[in-house]
């Protein structure tokens, strides 16, 4: 077994006085403390009591012949010096520390099926989950007490060692939740009904109590150890939440992209802002050209452009595509967010549409659904899932995804919306960053096609509500059969079946400034996840027109793209 020093301070976590001559013996509860011994979990439960005076040969403590009352069968030191002794135990300590990334074990709750479950249930107490006995598949009934397991998420952020392996994702999943729960109540983030209820509001004041008394640290260092790069863009996940909550920006519009993707960049903006009035602020994260001064997309309106690798220098200077979408989103100065790929065309106001959805009204997170389609490289996927969180949520077992049902690809990650003042989708997006940066993106990506599942992944594994668009992502091109349309565009449509936006791009090889725009003669529609893919982006279904509105749209937009192409051909 190996110890962490941390162990023996909890003494000045539960309420015990701090005894500066004893403290370092072992775990020292006051008989009077109101948490019980046996709640302390594995750590103190085996621990030796420390007892004022210090142990000497002759005290009752040690001898065997006579019980103690405190502990049960707990093993006896022979006195050492309190100088001889500390120092043991600090040797120990750090051995711990230097052992524990090699091991990925550095608590008995590490790979604890039982304590990710008692976690989950205190999540979904935590949001008021109505659904005493279907919120989660152990059950969860009314005589639920969440003390014992607050008690427990406090013991375990106390073991944990600093350093681990990220690549781990079950403790990876396991040190979140821990945080999540620590910071929701110490951030007063409880939404349960059960807060009325005297026995439980005192438990709460309790926890409360104890973490802003002598464990502040206990949030800041789990932090640290789960996102190191966090620092020295936000000194906290408080400091990150305060500035969401209030920022004089409501809502920003995030792009990403790379120099490769300047001209799909300027026509998405353009036409966000001259076909469809969309004036909120536009944050453009990508590295152009040392000119960029003089650069047509810095004279666009309301726009400011960032360097992703100077956003959280610590983990962006070396991530790529992909992984830097998430610190992206982090970094966005607005309370609500909007995250769309480059290639992303909208056929709407993109922000209306979010606005007015059911899924954003009830959970300020909004997710579009992927094609439905198999691809057994990424078979693996659900059991990724699985190893994170081995109770899914009720929605969550309504997706095909998690019952392997011939779908591989859950999310289109093209299109993200939510709310950072919303502190458990916060941390979850916190968690999805963790997972898209070495060496956990190697574990990620060997499973999932790039980022695309972590965000509603972290999710699930937080307990945090969302869902998805109800229609799959479907498609727009060209009839070549009757019941047959094939294109790379992945066209989103909304309750009325006409389209939202399409993920693609606007030309025939998105790659290339002037090119053949594509060929868009039929719709397949996926409302229900019964369109049948097949190579070449092929869709078999029910087929239709563009809609009048959608060719109007359409017209407009390459009219956009020509210009685009007019003010980028000087530059390029």
């Amino acid at each position: 077994m190996i110890f962490n020093f941390n162990y023996f301070l909890i003494l000045d976590k539960f309420g015990g006085e701090r005894d500066t001559h004893t403290h370092m013996h072992g775990c020292h509860l006051q008989e009077s403390s109101s948490i019980p011994v046996d709640e302390l979990g594995p750590h103190c439960s085996r621990m030796r009591p420390v007892n004022k005076p210090p142990l000497s040969a002759s005290s009752s403590a040690c001898n065997p012949r006579q019980p103690t009352p405190m502990m049960h069968k707990l093993a006896c030191f022979r006195p050492l010096p309190v100088a001889a002794f500390a120092l043991c135990f600090c040797f120990v300590a750090w051995l711990s520390e230097l052992g524990s990334l090699a091991s990925s074990q550095d608590s008995v709750f590490s790979r604890n099926t039982e304590f990710d479950i008692r976690q989950i249930q205190l999540l979904d107490w935590m949001n008021g989950d109505s659904r005493i006995n279907a919120s989660w598949e152990s059950g969860l009934n009314d005589t639920y007490h969440p003390r014992p397991t607050l008690v427990e998420a406090l013991a375990h952020a106390r073991s944990l060692s600093f350093r681990f392996d990220q690549r781990d994702f079950v403790q990876l999943a396991q040190r979140t939740r821990t945080l999540l729960i620590l910071l929701r109540i110490s951030m007063n983030q409880i939404y349960t009904p059960y807060l009325d209820h005297n026995e439980t509001r005192a438990v709460v004041e309790e926890m409360t109590r104890l973490l802003k008394h002598g464990n502040r640290d206990i949030i800041e260092r789990v932090t640290r150890s789960l996102f190191p790069w966090m620092q020295p863009t936000f000194s906290s996940i408080q400091q990150m939440h305060n500035e969401a909550l209030n920022s004089k920006e409501d809502w920003s519009i995030v792009i990403t992209g790379g120099p490769q993707h300047v001209h799909l960049v300027h026509h998405l903006i353009t036409s966000l802002r001259f076909l469809h009035n969309v004036s909120e602020p536009i944050h453009l994260y990508m590295t152009l050209p040392p000119s960029h001064t003089k650069h047509p997309l810095t004279t666009l309106p309301n726009v400011t452009i960032h360097d992703p690798t100077f956003i959280f220098p610590r983990a962006t200077q070396s991530a790529t595509g992909w992984g830097l979408k998430p610190y992206a989103l982090l970094s966005a100065p607005s309370r609500r967010v909007l995250l769309l790929d480059a290639d992303i065309v909208p056929l709407q106001n993109l922000l209306t549409a979010v606005q007015r959805h059911a899924a954003w009204l009830a959970h300020s997170v909004l997710l579009f659904r992927d094609r439905r389609i198999h691809e057994p490289r990424f078979t693996s996927g659900p059991q990724l899932l699985r190893s994170m969180t081995p109770s899914l949520t009720p929605y969550a077992r309504t997706l095909g995804y998690t019952h392997n049902h011939g779908e591989t690809h859950a999310m289109e990650s093209g299109f993200l919306a939510l709310d950072k003042s919303n502190l458990p989708l916060l941390v979850s997006l916190l968690l999805a960053a963790a997972m898209n940066t070495a060496p956990a993106s190697a574990t990620l990506y060997a499973r999932t096609y790039g980022d695309k599942e972590s965000y509603w992944f972290a999710m699930e594994t937080l307990r945090v509500p969302y869902a998805f668009h109800p229609a799959y992502g479907s498609c727009v091109g060209n009839r070549v059969a009757a019941g047959r349309v094939c294109g790379i565009a992945l066209l989103q449509v909304d309750a009325d079946g006409e389209g939202i936006y399409w993920n693609g791009g606007i030309t025939r090889d998105r790659s290339v400034l002037e090119g053949q725009f594509l060929e868009l003669d039929g719709v397949v529609v996926d409302s229900k996840g019964e369109v049948v893919w097949s190579e070449g982006h092929c869709a078999t279904g029910e087929v239709r027109n563009l809609t009048a509105s959608e060719v109007k749209v359409v017209e407009r937009l390459k009219e956009l793209y020509l210009k685009c192409v007019i003010e980028l051909k000087g530059v390029e």
